[in-house]
C-alpha cells in the first residue's frame, strides 16, 4: 500500500506576472488515518484524565540541583546556568557564537509508564527582537519498541520552536528503529501554539495521544494522535533544551516529571 506522510503545493510564476491561490478544502480518503486533529477531542481528554486517577503515579520534581542528577544523565554544550525557582529549578542556555543547549536523561527506569506528563515555565526562547527557529525546547519519550512493525515506534518527540515571524509553534514526530538500530523519523503534525507549559503523551486502545496545555489553562489539548500496538510502555524520557544564535536563549524552569501506570492485575 501507498504510505502518504505529506503534501506539498508549489507556486511558480515569471517575473511579470503573480499567481495567487486561496486552498479551501482538503479532503483525505484511505483505510488508515494518522497524525490528524480530532474534531471532538475534550471527551477523549476527559476519559484519559478519569482513567489516571485508577494508576499508580510517580513523580520527580526539580526542586534542586541534587534530586536532577539522582534521576537524569545531564550532558551540556556551552555553560547553561543552573539555579533553583520556588516552583522547580531554572536552566538558562545563552548561544554566543555557536549552540548551547542542555540534555537531561532519565537514569532510572520508568516502570511501564502509559501517560507521561512533563511541566515547565517558559521564561525566554529564542530572541525577543531577532526570533531564531533552531532555538528550542524538546520532549522525548522512549517507548519498548518491538522494532518489527509500524506500529511499534521507538520514541515520541515534542519540539517547540520560535518562529521567525516570532510565533510558536509544536512539532510533533514518532520515531522507528530498523533491524541496523538505525532512525527513521516519521513527522506527524506541527501546530500553532501560544505558551505551552506542559506535554504529555498516553498510549491507550491502540493509540499514542500528543497533548499540551497552555500556561494559565489546566486543561490539555490533544496536538496529533498515532496509531500504535496495543502495549507500548515508555521506558525512558530526554529532555532538551537549545539556544542557536548569536545572543538567542532557551531559558525555563523545570517543575515535575510524572509517570501514570496501568495497576498489575493479581494473580490468584
Amino acid at each position: 500500500p501507498l504510505a502518504v506522510q505529506g503534501l506539498r503545493m508549489t507556486l511558480m510564476s515569471s517575473a511579470e506576472s503573480f499567481v495567487g491561490v486561496t486552498w479551501k478544502t482538503l479532503d483525505v480518503r484511505a483505510e488508515e488515518l494518522s497524525g490528524l486533529l480530532l474534531s471532538d477531542p475534550q471527551p477523549i481528554v476527559e476519559s484519559m484524565n478519569k482513567r489516571r486517577e485508577s494508576m499508580s503515579a510517580r513523580s520527580i520534581d526539580f526542586v534542586d540541583l541534587e534530586s536532577i542528577t539522582e534521576n537524569f544523565a545531564i550532558t551540556t554544550a556551552g555553560s547553561p546556568l543552573f539555579r533553583p525557582e520556588p516552583d522547580g529549578h531554572r536552566v538558562t542556555n545563552v548561544a554566543g557564537g555557536s549552540t548551547e543547549s542542555t540534555v537531561l536523561v532519565s537514569k532510572v527506569p520508568l516502570g511501564r509508564g502509559s501517560d507521561v506528563e512533563w511541566k515547565f515555565d517558559i521564561e525566554e526562547l529564542g530572541h525577543p527582537d531577532i526570533p531564531a527557529t533552531k532555538s528550542e525546547i524538546a520532549l522525548k519519550v522512549f517507548f519498548e519498541s518491538t522494532m518489527r512493525s509500524n506500529l511499534s515506534p521507538h520514541e515520541a518527540t515534542f519540539i517547540l520552536r520560535r518562529t521567525r515571524n516570532g510565533g510558536l509553534v509544536l512539532v510533533t514526530r514518532i520515531v522507528f528503529r530498523n533491524a541496523r538500530n538505525r532512525a527513521q523519523f516519521r513527522p506527524l503534525l506541527t501546530v500553532r501554539v501560544n505558551s505551552p507549559d506542559a506535554f504529555r503523551t498516553v498510549v491507550h486502545d491502540g493509540t499514542l495521544y500528543f497533548l499540551y496545555s497552555e500556561a494559565g489553562s489546566d486543561d490539555y489539548q490533544i496536538a496529533t494522535t498515532a496509531p500504535v500496538s496495543g502495549d507500548l510502555p515508555a521506558t525512558g524520557v530526554e529532555l532538551k533544551f537549545v539556544a542557536n544564535g548569536d545572543e538567542h536563549k532557551s531559558d525555563l524552569t523545570l517543575r515535575k516529571l510524572t509517570i501514570h501506570e496501568e495497576p498489575v492485575a493479581e494473580i490468584d
